[in-house]
């Protein structure tokens, strides 16, 4: 059975997926403890980048239909096939920055969750396959819309029905993942994200997530650079920046 191991290294938290008999395949007990660390780090201000990854060398092959089928029986029926949903709903909406570190395969579910993610960058060797129609399922859990923001109706339309495998040069091409990364490259690009002043990070998310649900004010961005103005830790940085450029063309 898969674990989600839970690290905090500085300023980024570490959720990585250890199932190495089952290829970290994702149950309902791991979802809902996801969803509890979900909760605890909305309210760490300490915190200001979220990692999701696999141990092992894999990312994640997708939910384990077992143990799902086993939840999704009787009055709570719904309520076990709704899990995955929430969630995705719970890591989406974590406020600080969240990043997929994808490596080998990344199947179905842990697709969905990676989606979930503000930026997704993946290993070379990475692959993706979403398996749901072909296992005689609709892919669920919220995926669709999410998939359709990143990729646009027609990839998503190609690659749910297909339910090809596809590879990572094919992930960057539609926008699936951002950039690729090897070794400690992973932990030096997140600790550069963590190492940003926390309410600059903060308004930046906020300000995506209004832009894609159709909610975005160009006038408040008025007020968010006033208040970055004043906060110490912003200023902070403009110092440091301001420096190093200085020195540079010295």
């Amino acid at each position: 059975m898969t674990e989600l191991r839970f690290d905090v290294v500085e300023r980024s938290a570490w959720l990585t997926l250890d199932g190495p008999k089952n290829k970290n395949a994702l149950s309902p007990a791991l979802l809902e403890t996801l969803m509890e660390h979900c909760a605890a780090l909305a309210r760490r201000d300490d915190v200001h980048v979220v990692v999701v990854r696999g141990a092992n060398g894999t990312f994640s092959a997708g939910a384990d239909p077992m143990r799902f089928m086993a939840r999704m029986r009787g009055e709570q029926a719904e309520d076990g096939a709704d899990l995955g949903r929430r969630a995705s709903e719970a890591l989406s909406a974590l406020p600080q920055v969240t990043i997929a570190a994808i490596e080998g395969y990344c199947v179905g579910g842990g697709l969905v969750l990676a989606a979930c993610c503000d930026i997704r960058w993946a290993a070379r060797e990475s692959r993706f396959i979403i398996p749901e129609v072909a296992l005689g399922i609709p892919l669920g859990w919220g995926a669709l819309p999410r998939l359709v923001a990143l990729v646009g109706e027609t990839a998503t339309t190609d690659l749910v029905l297909t339910c090809r495998r596809f590879d990572v040069e094919e992930a960057l091409r539609i926008g699936l993942v951002s950039a690729t990364f090897d070794g400690d490259d992973l932990h030096e690009r997140v600790a550069t994200i963590a190492s940003r002043p926390a309410g600059v990070l903060r308004t930046t998310k906020t300000q995506l997530a209004a832009i894609r649900g159709g909610t975005f004010e160009p006038r408040a961005d008025a007020r968010a650079l006033i208040t970055a103005l004043n906060d110490p830790e912003s200023q902070r940085a403009a110092q440091n920046y301001i420096a190093r450029r200085f020195r540079k063309k010295r």
